[in-house]
């Protein structure tokens, strides 16, 4: 379950990369022709963090329940040992691009970029009210400010979605050998 999850955290984060990307590159560009639902639905995927909850109360009652000395595989009982740490690591960038994005972008582009319009470009809210007017994006690319927040929210986004894909690495590794541990005390 850790792993799915994780893995569509990944793919929205990536996703939410993705669309800073190009919104970044629209700085400095004549976006005349470009439809507003567009950059809505850009901004509202930019703006996105998903939160991955770990499950990990068998771990933590194996270590806290002295049970962890019952484990002889060496590899197995460090990486249970540390598997917290490892989410900690895995995931305490996601807290910087969400609090740039509550306190920094969403204060500086309030009143100029239409919040309604973006949560009903995302499609996923069909019965939202459309805004009362309409978002001013010539203002939005031409700021520098907002420019500058969208580098750094993006920038700890790459940081955090890498941090994503090493704790997936370790949660495989760790089923792994969890695996070839049961395995080899059935086979005994």
């Amino acid at each position: 379950m850790n792993i799915q999850n994780l893995e569509t955290n990944i793919s929205y984060h990536e996703l939410a990369h993705t669309c800073s990307f190009e919104l970044l590159t629209l700085f400095g560009t004549d976006i005349s022709n470009i439809p507003t639902i567009r950059l809505d639905t850009l901004l509202f995927n930019s703006e996105t963090v998903y939160t991955f909850e770990v499950r990990n109360g068998y771990i933590k009652s194996i270590i806290s329940s002295g049970n962890l000395d019952y484990i002889r595989n060496e590899k197995l009982k460090s990486m249970l040992t540390s598997f917290e740490g490892e989410v900690v690591d895995g995931l305490e960038e996601f807290d910087v691009v969400k609090s740039l994005i509550i306190n920094r972008l969403w204060p500086a582009i309030d009143g100029k970029i239409s919040s309604s319009n973006r949560i009903l470009a995302d499609g996923e809210y069909k019965d939202f009210p459309k805004g009362s007017y309409i978002s001013d994006y010539h203002w939005f690319f031409e700021n520098r400010l907002i420019e500058d927040i969208l580098s750094n929210v993006d920038s700890w986004r790459i940081d955090g979605i890498n941090d994503e894909k090493a704790l997936l690495v370790f949660f495989n590794e760790l089923l792994q050998i969890i695996d070839e541990e049961i395995d080899s005390n059935t086979k005994s």
